[in-house]
């Protein structure tokens, strides 16, 4: 009797819902590695072989999660180039979508108001009835995106794994774990009409709730806290070789000195006149900032800045009419994020130039209800595909050693304030990417 229940759900259950689920979700991720059917057959066969002999050893309450770890072992061996988190994360998405494949059938029991019965009673049209659209559905799917290539989550799959991103992984396991525990609490009531083992389910749920409701707000203020280290630790760092340069430029003054004092008693008046305009045009270049730039840490910022601009032979020029009020309606601290990722991306390309082409202009001005921080670089457009990825986390069109985090963290800060981040060309600029950000009350909360 048990080899007879255990071949069914192996042949009308198990055995389908593995091969579509696995192939819709590496078609959906993004991921192509070679030689997939055979692998992909390989892969099916033997989890679900492992996963039906389960069934006669262990509990219904607990068998979803030995059947995911039967899933992520052979998975990891058939599979070895993939890293080891997205091995996880794979089998934590398959096995949700086969468990919610399960679900859909609990539809089917109460719209066609079938009592719960065990499985060895089921003729095979109901397991097609039951697990046949939900499989068909994820089967079209994934045929879809064979045909034309396309992967929805690939950028949600490299952001999750990346090593920075360390939070959200916890966070998402969080999700992953809770939506187990109720999945598995409408199988046991539903499928397997177990009473006792989904009351027990039941408290353990809430249990749970409470437990990861706690775990994910401290997740959220521990990554809050890092964001704020990782801001200052840069902040900082600017400072530091802002006062670095500043040092080298007091060294560099006894030398301007002798030098003017051996034209004086030469009497070169007219070279004298021009290497003091030179000397005086670059002390003022920092110092004309404090009269400008309203805010205590954007001038800090700026000022570090420009002294890191003076050192690369960069050109740095910044447009600020009138202090805009707008200022205020940013934090300090992300006002500092905003402007100096935008800036640091700016430098970064310019010096891929020579030294007559490295300017960087920076103009920040309130109209028409909104806060505009545009920073351009001189360079020729950005082609299209560039474009399109050059927000994505990771990207970097930079060597290796940049982490192609700054952008995406202007993106996240400035949404956070209900505002956009757009990237286009002028000519007189060159690459220009900027921020919006609405200022007053209607448009923030819009």
């Amino acid at each position: 009797m048990k080899f007879t229940l255990f071949l069914k759900i192996a042949c009308y259950l198990t055995v389908p819902e593995i091969l579509v689920t696995s192939w819709f979700c590496f078609r959906f991720f993004g991921l192509r590695p070679d030689r997939f059917p055979p692998r992909l057959i390989v892969l099916t066969l033997a989890s679900s072989a492992l996963i039906v002999t389960s069934l006669s050893l262990v509990s219904p309450m607990f068998q979803p999660f030995v059947g995911t770890l039967f899933y992520l072992a052979v998975l990891s061996l058939v599979f070895r180039e993939l890293t080891w988190k997205i091995r996880i994360f794979l089998a934590l998405v398959m096995s949700l979508l086969a468990f919610l494949i399960e679900l859909s059938s609990t539809v089917y029991m109460m719209l066609a108001g079938l009592p719960p019965t065990q499985p060895v009673d089921w003729p095979p049209h109901r397991f097609l009835l039951m697990f046949g659209p939900g499989m068909g559905l994820l089967a079209a799917s994934a045929l879809w995106l064979e045909r034309t290539g396309r992967s929805p989550g690939r950028r949600v799959l490299q952001f999750l794994v990346d090593e920075r991103n360390r939070y959200i992984q916890h966070y998402v396991v969080l999700v992953f774990i809770q939506c187990f525990i109720l999945v598995i609490l409408f199988i046991s009531r539903y499928i397997h009409a177990r009473v006792e083992e989904t009351r027990f389910l039941f408290y353990v749920a809430i249990f749970a709730v409470i437990v990861f409701t706690f775990l994910t707000i401290r997740l959220i203020a521990r990554a809050r806290e890092e964001a704020i280290r990782a801001t200052q630790e840069a902040f900082v760092g600017d400072l530091m070789q802002m006062i670095t340069t500043i040092r080298g430029q007091r060294h560099d003054f006894v030398n301007h000195v002798q030098t003017m004092y051996a034209m004086l008693t030469m009497k070169k008046y007219e070279q004298l006149k021009q290497y003091m305009e030179e000397v005086v045009g670059e002390i003022q270049s920092v110092s004309r900032l404090a009269d400008k730039i309203p805010a205590t840490a954007l001038e800090s910022l700026l000022m570090a800045k420009q002294a890191i601009a003076q050192s690369r032979q960069i050109r740095f020029e910044y447009r600020l009419t009138e202090p805009p009020h707008g200022l205020s309606a940013v934090r300090s601290i992300d006002l500092v994020r905003i402007v100096g990722n935008l800036v640091d991306n700016a430098f970064d390309e310019v010096m891929k130039r020579g030294e007559h082409a490295r300017i960087v202009t920076l103009d920040i001005v309130q109209t028409d209800g909104e806060l505009r921080i545009s920073v351009g670089n001189a360079g020729d457009p950005l082609p299209e595909d560039e474009r399109k990825r050059i927000f994505t986390p990771g990207y970097s069109t930079k060597k290796k050693g940049h982490e192609g985090l700054g952008l995406p963290i202007v993106v996240e800060r400035v949404r956070h304030y209900g505002g956009e981040v757009e990237v286009g060309f002028q000519p007189e600029r060159g690459v220009v990417f900027t921020a919006r950000i609405p200022i007053d009350q209607e448009a923030r909360h819009a």
